[in-house]
């Protein structure tokens, strides 16, 4: 499994990122080690989208035992924050998968790529709700003016809890 793992990361091939990832997390040392070191190779700049859809797979390791996976993270995501890449985190907001979306957002939050009008612009479209509700929080509790035709959106948003931050938010400024 190690060689297999070597062997990966020197095909430079952004689909086994995935792979790579879980083996990170190997319950033999030598594979985890090959693992960071095939991970590390990958992080180039063509591959920065693909690993911007592992962002999951990537933050599940630090549920993970095996190793202290937090060095690894963080070298992922100080890459992706890059700003020749950090396009590519703020373009998954709109991805379709929940979890990708999700993080995405709360890196995006998290280091300021963008305004809170440019987010909740992005987000209020997501069809997951936390995406929206994440954004619609922030958007209300940051924002330094709400407009009438923003607010409005966020009122007849499907989600209750989304509407009730909005009604929330008309009690505590009327």
């Amino acid at each position: 499994r190690q060689q297999a793992v070597v062997l990966l990361g020197l095909m430079q091939d952004a689909r086994a990122m995935p792979d790579i990832i879980s083996c990170l997390n190997d319950w033999v040392v030598e594979v985890r080690l090959a693992a960071q070191h095939s991970l590390a190779g990958l992080l180039i700049n063509q591959h920065a989208q693909s690993m911007t859809s592992c962002l999951p797979e990537l933050y599940q390791l630090l549920d993970c035992g095996r190793d202290d996976h937090l060095a690894s993270v963080n070298r992922v995501v100080g890459f992706l924050l890059q700003p020749e890449n950090q396009q590519h985190i703020i373009s998954a907001i709109s991805d379709k998968r929940p979890k990708v979306a999700r993080l995405a957002l709360q890196l995006v939050i998290d280091h300021h790529l963008l305004s809170t009008g440019e987010i909740i612009a992005l987000a209020l479209n997501h069809n997951d709700v936390m995406v929206r509700f994440t954004a619609v929080r922030l958007f209300l509790t940051e924002a330094k003016s709400v407009s009438q035709q923003q607010l409005l959106i966020v009122l007849h948003d499907s989600f209750a809890p989304i509407r009730l931050v909005a009604i929330e938010y008309l009690n505590q400024h009327s």
